[in-house]
């Protein structure tokens, strides 16, 4: 099971890795920067969910046992969210953007805030 955890995080990393240095520009993504959806825009939203399972992956592999452990996954997984974002800044067909990087941060503290919550409703029940 754990040879099993482990392809689904490094296959999941590496689909985040090959989109992050993608070139889209081939693509009609701008396209996703004119669609709203409650006053969000697309192309952010996609960055919000895409990192939303990077804690959960985390915290399911390694199982942390101490608020220590928690923290340093909560740390590695924000530095993973912006890793994503900051490579862009280095590749010429690529951009930074300060507003991916925070919906990449907000999908990585969204994921760590849906483990707690559902660890909690399991202790309620």
């Amino acid at each position: 099971m754990l040879l099993i955890k482990r392809i689904i995080l490094i296959t999941y990393l590496l689909i985040i890795a090959i989109v992050a240095v993608f070139p889209f520009s081939a693509a009609d993504v701008g396209a996703m920067n004119r669609v709203y959806i409650l006053s969000f825009r697309l192309d952010h939203l996609i960055h919000v969910v895409a990192f939303l399972p990077l804690y959960p992956l985390l915290y399911w592999l390694i199982r942390p046992q101490s608020r220590q452990q928690i923290l340093i996954l909560l740390i590695i997984s924000l530095i993973i969210a912006s890793a994503a974002e900051y490579v862009q800044y280095f590749i010429d067909y690529r951009s930074y953007n300060p507003a991916d990087l925070i919906s990449n941060l907000t999908g990585a503290i969204i994921g760590f805030l849906a483990v707690f919550t559902v660890k909690k409703f399991k202790r309620i029940t």
